[in-house]
């Protein structure tokens, strides 16, 4: 009773702070569930963009879009210009999201429905912006693709027999298995802490302060998720922490963050899903 009431609170400050956007109490309730967001209002607006209201769009690219763009300004964002990386955000975040339950008409929601809340919406599509950016640095400045686990150097091959080098790239694909689903059971604010930082390049105190975290506290959360997920690996793994098993981890740790896409188990886009720990 008390979070429906909560959450009809929600709602009429949502309906205030978004005056164009008329999105039913119903939809929202469905898309907030039994979540708590720390920025119930702005899931609001993300909610509906999702559920592809052109009023959502509208309202998101007038009020959001020029808040975005400063930042932007003081970034690095590879050959784009601000106004391009700008539209090439909202393109991105308007593509149909295939994981999504369907709308009444068919189609799927807009990818920007995984928004959860856990962030300002303007920081959040900063930092889809900034991803955008340095994914394409990457594309310009690295030669060749990035390492598969299977390609990662994990042993001196001049050195190491067909047999040894098999069982590390098996080993590494165990431990890659059990890092995936170890990652997904992490607290949301975990899981966006190790991808801003891993992934995306942030440092420690930039992607606390997007939590509202101290950088002290930042600094203990990330240390703590590490040694949280090698513990846990090791034991869903069934070995045991060896010099040798700790050159494999740290081969198939490095490879789940090359080239910010392919991060364990979900994107930033859907951080807040998934067990705490």
């Amino acid at each position: 009773m008390g979070h429906c009431k909560q959450l009809r609170q929600w709602y009429a400050r949502a309906c205030q702070r978004w005056r164009q956007v008329d999105w039913p109490l119903q939809a929202y309730a469905a898309h907030v569930g039994s979540e708590r967001p720390r920025f119930p209002v702005d899931l609001y607006l993300g909610g509906a963009a999702g559920d592809r209201l052109g009023s959502a769009w509208q309202t998101l690219e007038a009020e959001l879009g020029p808040d975005v763009q400063r930042v932007l300004l003081r970034q690095a964002t590879a050959d784009f210009a601000v106004e391009d990386l700008w539209a090439e955000t909202l393109t991105r975040m308007m593509e149909a999201d295939p994981a999504s339950p369907p709308l009444a008409d068919g189609r799927h929601r807009a990818r920007i429905h995984r928004y959860r809340g856990l962030v300002k919406l303007v920081n959040y599509l900063i930092t889809i912006a900034r991803r955008l950016a340095i994914q394409r640095s990457r594309r310009l400045t690295v030669q060749g693709p990035l390492l598969s686990v299977e390609e990662v150097p994990l042993a001196d091959v001049r050195a190491a027999t067909p047999d040894q080098l098999h069982h590390e790239h098996q080993m590494a694909r165990r431990l890659e298995t059990a890092l995936t689903t170890a990652f997904g059971q992490l607290s949301a604010e975990r899981r966006f802490l190790l991808v801003m930082v891993y992934a995306q390049g942030m440092s420690q105190k930039q992607a606390g302060a997007m939590l509202g975290w101290s950088e002290s506290k930042s600094s203990r959360q990330l240390a703590a998720a590490i040694d949280w997920l090698r513990q846990t690996v090791v034991r869903q793994a069934g070995v045991e922490w060896t010099p040798a098993l700790s050159a494999v981890w740290g081969a198939v740790w490095q490879s789940c963050w090359e080239g910010g896409e392919q991060t364990p188990a979900t994107p930033p886009a859907a951080m807040a899903e998934g067990a705490r720990t």
